[in-house]
């Protein structure tokens, strides 16, 4: 029986003591190859071996049309998913921690060993010392025609400098502009993220929310709500507002807002020269009358515990003909009295608040949260 490992290792062993995938420097016709630099974030999957092995069945093509070719190969490690990973297993992430053990123990089998080496990426760079190696034996293992000499990590400080030199030159001729656009942004490391950057997300993808923010207003302030569905404001029949919840009044320009305060955090991210000038408690707000936007007509705030201060702006516009939420929400309050009293509103008035019928389908009818 022919043992196809002893013929791929003797051959291996062969092309690296000759370093036929090294070459050199000559006045011959030259071709460059490369492919994406794998991620220092694990062990490598069959992708990174297709990408790899794609590049070599070409590289060696062209060798064989007698091209000086050279295939070199780097390592990324920059972006937060390195740090990402460090700062779970310093803070003791249980799940983040199994997970690299069972990567881990495909090179390591001594337990011991083997949680010294998991507890020593604490340190991010312990991370990349570790699997560099093993992933260089990994793609050597393939028989790939890499020149591992010429190896660096997008980390070295020449390569840093190459990319910043790379986006001047962009810039210079005007491939690049600044501007302003909507980007994911991780406030703890401070600086945008691109899906990549973000643990899971290659599983389970961030996208962004967008949230139409509408003024309701009341005297000299503007009670701020966000909502997905803009296009239904037309049957606005009150405002929403959680009573347990402590608004924050954020000075915009020469106006004033009112908004959750997670909200203002996240907005202080998205518009330049917010102002935190004070604070209002959400039951201080109820029964009062704002004018809506777009119907320009006053109507009553009112109080709503499923209003989450995290969730847009921590203030919901209620249109119950469309929204299940608010239907069910505005049918509770007409049911309880008592909660009509403690904030002291009139129930019979409550009572009378009825849906505004914005759409009519033959499948809903005029009220699809009814329905």
């Amino acid at each position: 029986m022919v043992d196809l490992q002893k013929i791929s290792d003797k051959w291996q062993k062969k092309w690296a003591k000759d370093k036929i995938f090294v070459p050199e420097i000559t006045k011959s016709k030259k071709f460059f190859f490369t492919t994406p630099y794998p991620y220092i974030s694990g062990s490598l999957h069959i992708g990174h071996g297709r990408a790899a092995v794609e590049g070599d069945v070409y590289t060696r093509f062209k060798k064989m049309q007698g091209l000086n070719t050279l295939f070199p190969l780097a390592f990324h490690i920059t972006g937060t998913p390195v740090l990402g990973i460090s700062t779970a297993i310093e803070k003791g992430d249980k799940k983040k921690i199994k997970l690299y053990t069972s990567y881990v123990q495909n090179y390591i089998k001594d337990k011991k060993e083997l949680e010294k080496t998991v507890k020593s990426f604490k340190d991010p760079w312990n991370i990349v010392k570790f699997f560099i190696p093993k992933m260089m034996d990994e793609y050597s293992s393939l028989g790939l025609g890499i020149d591992w000499t010429r190896r660096f990590t997008t980390g070295d400080k020449d390569y840093q400098k190459f990319i910043t030199w790379q986006f001047n030159k962009y810039k210079d001729k005007n491939y690049l502009i600044k501007g302003d656009y909507p980007v994911l942004y991780c406030p703890n490391d401070k600086n945008a993220v691109g899906e990549d950057d973000i643990q899971d997300a290659d599983t389970n993808p961030v996208e962004k929310q967008e949230f139409t923010l509408l003024k309701f207003k009341l005297n000299d302030l503007n009670l701020i709500a966000a909502t997905l569905r803009p296009e239904t404001i037309y049957g606005q029949t009150n405002l929403w507002v959680n009573p347990n919840t402590t608004y924050v009044k954020v000075q915009v320009e020469k106006e004033t807002w009112v908004m959750s305060k997670p909200a203002y955090e996240k907005l202080s991210f998205q518009k330049i020269n917010l102002k935190k000038i004070g604070y209002i408690k959400g039951e201080e707000l109820i029964g009062k009358y704002a004018t809506a936007p777009g119907i320009e007509r006053e109507v009553i705030i009112l109080p709503s515990t499923f209003t989450d201060p995290e969730i847009g702006s921590g203030l919901v516009t209620s249109v119950p003909s469309d929204s299940a939420y608010d239907y069910i929400a505005i049918l509770d309050l007409q049911k309880d009295k008592a909660l009509c009293k403690k904030y002291n509103l009139d129930h019979e008035k409550i009572k009378k608040l009825k849906p505004i019928p914005i759409l009519t389908t033959k499948k809903y009818g005029d009220s699809a949260a009814k329905k």
